[in-house]
């Protein structure tokens, strides 16, 4: 588990009807688990983690406030990306999956995940989309900061079945001390 993480919810009143990034229209509360993501692993608020993206070109000029960049989050988190999958169709093979499995063991490293926020309803992913932040792999059991909830739990069965089942992506992060 990552020292002193402190989970956070997009929803938390203190920043939910915030705009993110650029938009006009989208809240924090409505799209910024990403955001809320980057804020768990950098040790910062949201609104904070927000201001540094915005600072740094992190975010176009559209009404939803897109990312304008890959998810390298060194400038405003002081964290090193290690590792990108592909994107996954399920099943993720069981291979590539220990390549985030793997490094979760430690301490040290962390995973933006994104999830299928309603695995009742398979394949809708070009509709849907969630991210949360995996803190630990122990037991077969991954560990999540849910960005949504703002607790901690296991990734399944919250967001699938299996693991292999629940992630289309993930970035895995190393962070320094």
């Amino acid at each position: 588990m990552m020292k002193g993480l402190i989970p956070l919810s997009q929803r938390d009143p203190r920043w939910a009807t915030t705009l993110l990034g650029k938009s006009h229209m989208s809240t924090i509360g409505e799209y910024g688990c990403l955001l809320c993501c980057y804020a768990m692993l950098a040790g910062v608020d949201p609104l904070t983690m927000d201001i540094c993206r915005n600072a740094h070109g992190g975010f176009l000029d559209e009404p939803l406030g897109a990312w304008s960049s890959t998810p390298d989050l060194y400038v405003c988190a002081r964290v090193k990306l290690q590792y990108i999958s592909r994107n996954y169709s399920y099943p993720v093979p069981g291979p590539d999956l220990r390549l985030l499995t793997d490094p979760l063991s430690f301490d040290g490293c962390a995973a933006i995940l994104e999830v299928d926020p309603t695995p009742q309803n398979p394949g809708l992913q070009e509709n849907e989309q969630h991210y949360v932040l995996a803190v630990s792999y122990d037991h077969e059991m991954i560990q999540i900061a849910d960005s949504w909830f703002g607790d901690i739990s296991p990734l399944c069965p919250r967001y699938g079945k299996t693991p292999a089942l629940a992630i289309y992506k993930w970035y895995l992060y190393h962070t320094e001390p």
